[in-house]
């Protein structure tokens, strides 16, 4: 079983959520249950983007909220959830992460087994949806996912890797510089400012609601981490630019003058370290 804070009576409920919820096969939305207090349990097989959260009516009687984590075979091939990135992405986000007060769970070797994680109620509910929007990303974004691995290999810090993969696209040994909007994140760069990116990157939200058992709504995703001062998405496209053309000559283009330069700005993949040591030195 899964680490939880519960009595016997809720341990079974859990339990016997933990079972519907994988039973469904080939879903790919959220499927969660809400577990309650008194050991009943209801379980809601298709809540896109976990949208139950925002609705939910009872919730001072909720004691857990099971969520699933690890898709059925069929869904984790078409999604491209790549089995080896589980244990560091959900270690890091149950335990580690600006989020890790969201969740019930902290083994995560378990919760693999499982194939789900167990949500705290009584966090902040802001940070509990962004905690859950975050527990998708390994179906929903799984090329950001294999993009912080990267970075963790090169041994960049977790929340520094996460932030920074979420602004760069990884391919044949080289880096574009990509923003992909808001849609199923738990974060906005193009959001973030100075103080929201700091807190971060030292894991304290900028903006909490009250907590989601208490009646706190879940809106303010984003805002938990945007703060303010200079925006985020300025500040690294900026030190990337500059990584980008290191090195770099001008070129001789006689129609330069006449013709607007496209050019998407590409930096080297071992360059990649030091644009995080960078961003980690602005916002130290």
């Amino acid at each position: 079983m899964i680490e939880h804070k519960a009595d016997v009576d809720i341990a079974v409920a859990i339990s016997k959520a933990i079972s519907e919820v994988v039973a469904v096969e080939k879903c790919t939305t959220a499927q969660i249950s809400m577990v309650h207090s008194d050991g009943s349990f209801r379980t809601y097989r298709n809540e896109a983007c976990h949208s139950l959260l925002h609705l939910y009516g009872d919730r001072d009687n909720i004691a857990a909220i099971v969520s699933r984590i690890v898709r059925d075979e069929a869904a984790a091939e078409h999604y491209g959830q790549q089995e080896e990135h589980l244990f560091p992405y959900y270690d890091w986000l149950f335990n580690r992460s600006p989020w890790k007060s969201a969740f019930l769970t902290s083994d995560t070797n378990r919760a693999l087994q499982d194939k789900c994680m167990l949500a705290d109620p009584s966090a902040s509910a802001n940070i509990l949806l962004g905690g859950c929007i975050a527990s998708r990303m390994t179906w929903e974004y799984p090329q950001k996912v294999e993009a912080m691995m990267h970075l963790l290999r090169e041994g960049v810090k977790e929340n520094t890797a996460f932030l920074v993969a979420l602004c760069i696209h990884v391919s044949n040994g080289e880096v574009r510089k990509v923003c992909h909007g808001d849609a199923h994140l738990p974060l906005s760069v193009r959001g973030m400012n100075e103080s929201g990116a700091k807190g971060f990157l030292k894991g304290v939200a900028s903006k909490t609601n009250k907590p989601f058992n208490m009646g706190g709504g879940c809106r303010g995703v984003f805002e938990a981490f945007e703060g303010e001062g200079q925006g985020f998405w300025e500040v690294f496209s900026t030190i990337f630019q500059r990584l980008s053309e290191e090195g770099k000559g001008p070129a001789f283009n006689p129609f330069a003058a006449c013709k607007p330069n496209k050019q998407e700005h590409r930096m080297p993949v071992d360059k990649l370290k030091r644009l995080c040591d960078e961003v980690e030195a602005h916002y130290a």
